[in-house]
């Protein structure tokens, strides 16, 4: 910090005292870094995942893909259940809502 406080000067400041108090910052911020480089652990930078590779490693993944295998099922076993009560071959309750529930589901 003592590297950017050098370039700020009060009007009326003693130049000299300042330049005492500036030999201070610099020797304590010396003996801070020595201290603060045993103390601290820098992480590896991280790099920034684009929306497309986040995309790419989604639609790869394996669980995915067998979701994506479980709903076609679903679609298909719901497409024969309302083709089904269309050839009334199974006969839907007396509402008729069932088909209509088929329908919105596939």
């Amino acid at each position: 910090m003592s590297r950017y406080l050098k370039h700020f000067t009060v009007v009326g400041d003693d130049p000299v005292q300042w330049s005492n108090d500036y030999q201070k910052w610099e020797e304590e911020e010396d003996n801070g870094d020595k201290q603060q480089d045993s103390e601290i652990k820098v992480e590896p930078a991280r790099r920034q995942i684009s929306f497309q590779d986040m995309m790419k490693k989604l639609f790869s993944s394996h669980r995915f893909q067998i979701g994506v295998v479980w709903l076609v099922i679903l679609d298909a076993l719901l497409v024969l259940g309302e083709l089904l009560m269309d050839l009334k071959i199974i006969h839907p309750d007396k509402y008729n809502i069932t088909p209509k529930v088929f329908h919105y589901l596939s």
